[in-house]
């Protein structure tokens, strides 16, 4: 079993990642140009590993005997993105991917329970193959610049 501590971080992470903006992205009515098909077909399968990745987080508290928290509704600021170009949103992605990560990369200092660290450290692996996912669907002379 593991500790409350690391539990409730646990706890604090899925809820987080469950309420991302890729998250919302896939829950939501993505428009593309013809030319963005391509990327918005790659957007859907990020969101879907993504949502795997969390649900073995949510998986991994259960067989700890840690109920997996409620994730409530996503962010209201989330709503004013419905009606903008996928063009428009990949660099907001790109941003919100790259601040999850650190933020996971701090979480993860803070767990000690070697079992709860690895299925954190993978998903954080998730996360960064999709960084480098996003980057490549950057628009022409956007640039990656932290």
């Amino acid at each position: 079993m593991i500790d409350p501590r690391t539990a409730n971080l646990l706890q604090v992470i899925v809820r987080r990642e469950g309420r991302s903006l890729l998250q919302y992205l896939g829950d939501a009515m993505l428009w593309a140009r013809g030319g963005e098909q391509e990327h918005l077909c790659q957007l859907q399968g990020l969101v879907g590993e993504e949502r795997e990745g969390n649900a073995a987080l949510g998986r991994f508290l259960l067989r700890n005997r840690v109920p997996p928290p409620y994730l409530g509704a996503y962010p209201m600021g989330f709503t004013t993105l419905n009606f903008v170009t996928l063009e428009s949103l990949i660099p907001r992605l790109l941003q919100a991917q790259r601040h999850s990560i650190a933020v996971l990369e701090r979480d993860v200092t803070q767990i000690h329970d070697p079992s709860s660290r690895g299925t954190v450290e993978g998903f954080l692996e998730i996360k960064r193959r999709h960084e480098k996912a996003l980057e490549a669907m950057l628009p022409t002379g956007t640039g990656t610049a932290s």
